[in-house]
């Protein structure tokens, strides 16, 4: 099966240089790609990457040049449910529903894109030139590149991709969940928050990843963790709710945090009153996170029943 993906690969790749007029043996760029998946255990994907670079290195070929007559320039733009294979050149339009912090060094950016099909996990590089997008805001990918690990697909943002601001409404598909369990745990992020101005994403040390020291925004929110004794899930509480269900205003929690000198005391106060409490959570599943839409007291007793009836099927 590697074999035929390794051929498959090949035969784009010389399609791709056939474009712009360089005609390469099939068998070597077979040969490169074997080397790289079989010998070095490099992925797919990546392998077929390295090849093309080292093969527009080889023959003096501009990159954007050939990306733009190779045909991936002026891609038609698909939606999200599409992105399906591997390694594929795509164009889309999707409103970025959640950034997350970055957890290596050279990423720019990463999160999750939407539209009314689906949503797909993304990575911007710092050395791809990528402007930085913001929660909410829709955009035009163009040129961007799809990537399968363990049967999902995320895209990739490079030197070659472009992202513009997109002017259409676009609505999030909603895939609701809903979870019953104890809430177990108040995550580090909880409580009373300072968000970036720019881009909305949260401050850690007053700073923000992307634009540096920044005077924040206050905000509530509740990271926690929903658990039923099978399964956990992370959810995540935005300021309405999190105000709802805790009785503590934004205001209320700058309160506390002044007289305490130490905003932290404000998660401490919410997870007293919260930890150990059933819940019934209903929400959007966005990777491991669930957004919450909805999250109302379920009592123990109940849970306590459910839990007799299943020991009850299992025996």
């Amino acid at each position: 099966m590697e074999n035929e993906k390794i051929k498959q690969t090949s035969l784009e790749i010389k399609e791709r240089f056939a474009k712009v007029n360089v005609q390469i043996q099939e068998r070597d760029i077979v040969e490169q790609l074997s080397i790289l998946v079989n010998k070095f255990r490099v992925p797919l994907n990546e392998a077929s990457r390295n090849v093309t670079s080292r093969l527009l290195k080889i023959h003096n070929i501009n990159p954007d040049e050939f990306f733009a007559t190779a045909g991936f320039a002026n891609q038609n733009p698909v939606k999200i449910s599409e992105l399906i294979e591997d390694n594929k050149w795509c164009s889309f339009n999707a409103r970025v529903s959640i950034l997350w912090e970055p957890k290596h060094e050279k990423i720019l950016q990463t999160g999750v894109l939407g539209d009314e099909t689906g949503t797909v996990v993304f990575t911007t590089w710092k050395s791809s030139g990528a402007p930085v997008l913001e929660e909410g805001k829709c955009y035009l990918f163009k040129n961007v590149v799809t990537s399968l690990w363990q049967e999902r697909i995320s895209i990739k943002v490079n030197k070659n991709s472009e992202i513009t601001p997109f002017s259409g409404e676009i609505t999030i598909a909603k895939k609701l969940v809903t979870v019953v369990g104890a809430l177990v745990d108040l995550q580090q992020g909880s409580g009373l928050i300072k968000r970036c101005p720019e881009c909305n994403r949260s401050l850690v040390k007053g700073a923000c990843a992307d634009h540096g020291r920044v005077e924040g925004v206050y905000d509530l929110r509740i990271k926690g963790v929903i658990d039923n004794g099978a399964v956990s899930q992370d959810i995540i509480l935005n300021r309405e709710l999190t105000e709802r269900l805790t009785g503590i205003t934004l205001d209320g929690a700058k309160e506390i945090a002044m007289e305490s000198m130490d905003s932290r005391t404000v998660a401490d106060n919410m997870g007293a009153m919260l930890i150990g409490r059933y819940f019934e959570v209903s929400g959007v599943q966005i990777e491991k996170n669930l957004i919450v839409d909805s999250i109302k007291p379920f009592k123990a007793d109940v849970m306590n029943q459910v839990d007799a009836l299943l020991v009850a099927v299992e025996a």
